[in-house]
């Protein structure tokens, strides 16, 4: 909790306490002193906080407090936080037919950075399918490749990969582990693609790129 010393005697440079923007129930504690000497509050004393905010409009609120203590908490509103920036305050304090003003003291109110923004959350909860979408775009596009591998397990002759980025018109670069192997047969539909080798006595690792 910030605590601030206000005076009520109107002089000197004023405190300063720090809030956010429609910050709601936040507390700030205001120790009075009347000159250099607490004021102690002897319970028949009406307490308002007057804030001036910076678009010119003007929020009070009375303050609660204890009998015999030297000190009032202050309790946000949202409009008192409502405006970003520098708030002129003060305390006013009836007692009876007396009504005095406390020495001016300033609330800053930081933005919030939501304050004008879009929101955004559902694209962010999204974002993994968008971006997959994109790649698949950009993929049917011919702006980037998609690289498919699998491998062809010793003593067989066929190998097939499955991925949604195989169509009958996409273009296919095909790639060997081991250099010179290449295939008998190239059998591409939707999803899928079949590729048939020479049988051989060791696995051979299998990269299809698709564009």
């Amino acid at each position: 909790m910030e605590q601030i010393n206000v005076n009520l005697i109107p002089k000197g440079v004023g405190p300063v306490c720090h809030a956010s923007q429609y910050d709601k129930g936040r507390v700030i504690r205001a120790n009075l002193f009347d000159n250099s000497d607490k004021y102690v509050l002897s319970g028949t004393e009406t307490i308002t906080i007057e804030v001036r905010k910076p678009d010119g409009n003007i929020v009070t609120a009375a303050l609660a407090y204890e009998t015999s203590t030297s000190y009032v908490d202050i309790i946000t509103t949202e409009q008192m936080t409502a405006v970003k920036g520098r708030n002129l305050c003060n305390l006013s304090i009836a007692k009876g037919n007396t009504v005095i003003g406390t020495t001016n003291f300033f609330m800053i109110v930081e933005v919030d950075p939501t304050e004008g923004g879009i929101e955004s959350e559902s694209d962010i909860e999204n974002l993994q399918t968008q971006v997959n979408q994109d790649v698949i775009n950009a993929v049917e596009a011919g702006l980037v490749w998609k690289d498919v591998e699998g491998v062809l397990l010793a003593g067989q002759e066929t190998l097939t990969l499955t991925s949604e980025y195989f169509t009958d018109d996409c273009m296919i670069d095909i790639y060997t582990s081991v250099y010179g192997v290449s295939t008998k047969n190239v059998e591409l539909s939707n999803g899928s693609i079949t590729l048939t080798f020479k049988p051989r006595q060791s696995d051979l690792n299998v990269k299809v790129r698709v564009t």
